[in-house]
């Protein structure tokens, strides 16, 4: 009931609104009193973000509430939330609070990405990658990887490492993977740093390639934009 009574009154709204980053910083500071009062203020307004929070504060109550989450999410995303589309598609694919359904989640995930969604493209290139949802193509995946990096996501690293670490066995590869992993743990990439821990110690003559390929990736694509809207991640 409350959730049809929200997107009868619920407005196209730009993406880069005051009540839209204080609604993320709220939800990535996992402050819930803060997030369910801008929620309700945002919702009473006709702003989608609103949905954001109701649905962040189902997904993350004890015990959670995914299906009620993923109604919330879906709300906010007919209504243009990006953040929203972006949480919808994985849901999509994962199950959680939603029958899996990749090709569903490629399409959330394409409209986040054309607003330019690091992380909508991330995702988009995971699927690509195992053809979840869309036809598998490493090349259009390595295309939304880099394209999730130029938007400031750093887990478009860990795509472009684990097209490496999965094309072969050559030594060359795996430490190519490497360096792309460690570019994505210095931008505080949990994925990135579980999988450098879990791996042996390098020679020295490895380790020094390793670096200066690390090196070259950060000069070639530092990460400069404004990371935004999508899953909460540490910046050093």
């Amino acid at each position: 009931m409350l959730i049809a009574m929200l997107m009868a009154q619920a407005l196209a709204i730009p993406d880069d609104t005051p009540g839209r980053r204080a609604m993320q910083a709220a939800i990535c500071s996992g402050d819930s009193s803060r997030v369910q009062t801008l929620a309700l203020d945002l919702a009473g307004a006709g702003d989608p973000e609103g949905f954001n929070g109701l649905g962040w504060l189902e997904e993350t109550a004890t015990p959670s509430a995914p299906t009620r989450a993923y109604a919330y999410y879906l709300a906010a995303a007919q209504h243009d939330s990006l953040r929203a589309q972006w949480k919808v598609g994985v849901m999509l694919d994962t199950g959680l609070g939603a029958p899996v359904d990749s090709r569903a989640a490629a399409y959330w995930f394409r409209k986040a990405a054309r607003r330019n969604l690091g992380a909508a493209w991330s995702s988009l290139g995971l699927l690509r990658q195992f053809g979840r949802g869309v036809p598998k193509d490493g090349v259009g995946a390595r295309h939304a990887y880099f394209n999730a990096i130029r938007h400031g996501e750093p887990h478009g690293f860990v795509g472009i490492g684990s097209l490496y670490s999965s094309r072969s066995d050559r030594r060359k590869d795996y430490l190519r993977a490497i360096a792309w992993y460690r570019v994505a743990a210095s931008h505080g990439d949990g994925i990135a740093q579980e999988k450098l821990a879990a791996l042996p110690a390098l020679s020295p003559d490895d380790e020094r390639e390793v670096a200066a390929r690390t090196a070259k990736i950060r000069r070639s694509h530092p990460m400069t934009a404004v990371w935004d809207y999508g899953p909460c991640q540490p910046r050093p």
